[in-house]
């Protein structure tokens, strides 16, 4: 879909909706009457709500060199600072946003029982800054973690 070519996006929205009811009514007959409520999203939907570049919802690129240990970390330079969502591993989807969200849960749950989770996860090279070996930088890593 081309973002920009779209101008009527709730025509946009309502062309989407028939289509993916057209084909469900054919394979199953009835369907339609049986809806009490009807809500959909478009690109344009997930822009107004999470301020993402052009509605992404997955996302970067969906493509091997951008996926799992390709994309940034779930902690983050900062001590006690954590990253969920479909910018960062596993990647974009509702299954691996939730798969970020609980392996971040489940660090931060056995950090505050005094533990080791065996989801702590280091930085991966997409997670490093350009500048990591600034001395402002290493001014601030020595701060958060003293």
């Amino acid at each position: 879909m081309d973002f920009d070519a779209v101008t009527d996006w709730a025509a946009h929205k309502a062309a989407v909706e028939r289509h993916v009811m057209s084909n469900l009514e054919r394979v199953m007959p009835g369907f339609s009457k049986k809806i009490v409520v009807c809500l959909s999203a478009s690109a344009r939907t997930s822009q107004q709500f999470t301020l993402n570049h052009r509605g992404a919802m997955l996302g970067w690129e969906m493509s091997p060199d951008q996926l799992g240990e390709h994309r940034p970390a779930l902690n983050g330079l900062v001590r006690n600072l954590y990253f969920v969502g479909h910018w960062t591993q596993p990647g974009g989807g509702i299954t691996p946003v939730i798969v970020s969200a609980m392996r971040v849960a489940e660090t931060i749950n056995a950090r505050a029982a005094g533990g080791f989770a065996p989801t702590d996860f280091a930085p991966t090279d997409a997670a490093q800054p350009p500048s990591a070996a600034s001395p402002e930088l290493a001014r601030v890593v020595h701060a958060e973690t003293s």
